[in-house]
């Protein structure tokens, strides 16, 4: 057998360290190219989690291969950022809130890396709404202050997210901090649009709401204060037969006979079923003002409930109507 100059021997080995590298090219390429396909199969099948991991098993491989693996890697980085965003969506409403947000965060930075301002957006917009979301729950948890919290990172990001707002005004009724509640609810109506769920979600809620503080105010006759808490539910919403019928009770209180009288009658104006109550405080109010008529004919239409014999009792002994 013919043994190998040193020249040719160099030659030979130079020749097994090209054909190995280019087989290990080839192997490295095939490999990125595997990820990738993976990963768009992944995709396409809705499991975005592992599809997340393929395109980053893709990137990691093309940058091995330096600016041979640069197309395939450019196309992983673009399909990543809709896998990350697709993903956090799923762990969003799986209820997984904090994974959602980081993940979000991910599809926000991987699609600002591409130039994709439009997955951007979309990605980080649905971080207030899931700060949003964990407050929602920490309330249900009397949790409030980490909810406030929640709130206003949501605010931070998003200053302009009415149900961040929403959230606001549920801890301020929680903590019986009136003032601060309206002023949050206010905001939710004010940045709308009309028509939005939130928006009559907050009005509905706020209106309940100061009806039943007038209706305790009332008890503890606290008379001024009800008046403004009932007069204050009108701005939530259609007017309600039953603040009507408080502010009439409480200006029966105050001895306000007009005032009661025409707040009476609104009260008669809407409701649409049961209105003996109502006639009842209207014959206190046209009694107290000195109108025996209109008193008796109040009192004759009080026919049920727990005031038929207290206004019996006006007709025949007080005011001796015919």
């Amino acid at each position: 057998m013919k043994l190998l100059t040193k020249h040719s021997l160099k030659i030979f080995l130079t020749a097994i360290f090209i054909n190995l590298f280019i087989v290990g090219f080839s192997q490295s390429l095939n490999e990125a190219a595997e990820y990738y396909n993976s990963g768009n199969d992944q995709f396409s099948a809705k499991d975005y989690a592992n599809s997340v991991e393929s395109y980053n098993n893709c990137i990691d491989a093309c940058l091995m291969l330096g600016a041979q693996g640069n197309d395939l890697k450019v196309k992983a980085e673009k399909q990543l950022a809709n896998a990350y965003y697709k993903h956090a969506i799923n762990l969003y409403k799986g209820k997984k809130f904090d994974q959602a947000i980081n993940t979000f965060k991910k599809a926000g930075d991987q699609a600002k890396k591409v130039a994709d301002t439009k997955l951007q957006k979309k990605a980080m917009a649905y971080v207030p709404k899931v700060y949003t979301s964990i407050g929602l729950g920490l309330i249900k948890k009397k949790d409030l202050e980490n909810a406030m919290n929640k709130f206003n990172k949501a605010l931070q990001l998003n200053p302009k997210y009415n149900k961040a707002f929403y959230g606001q005004g549920l801890v301020y009724k929680e903590k019986g901090e009136t003032e601060n509640m309206k002023k949050a609810f206010d905001k939710v109506i004010e940045i709308g649009p009309e028509g939005n769920k939130t928006v009559i979600k907050t009005m509905d809620i706020a209106k309940k709401y100061f009806i039943v503080e007038g209706g305790k105010a009332l008890q503890k006759e606290h008379f001024d204060k009800a008046v403004n808490f009932l007069n204050s539910s009108f701005k939530y919403g259609d007017k309600n037969a039953n603040a009507y019928y408080f502010i009439a009770l409480a200006y029966n209180g105050k001895k306000q006979w007009e005032k009661a009288v025409e707040a009476g009658n609104k009260a008669l104006e809407f409701e649409k079923n049961n209105k003996t109550n109502i006639y009842f405080v209207l014959g206190n109010a046209y009694e107290g003002k000195g109108d025996k008529q209109l008193a008796c004919n109040a009192y004759k239409n009080v026919t049920s409930g727990p005031n038929v014999d207290a206004a019996k009792h006006q007709m025949k002994e007080v005011l001796k109507c015919n």
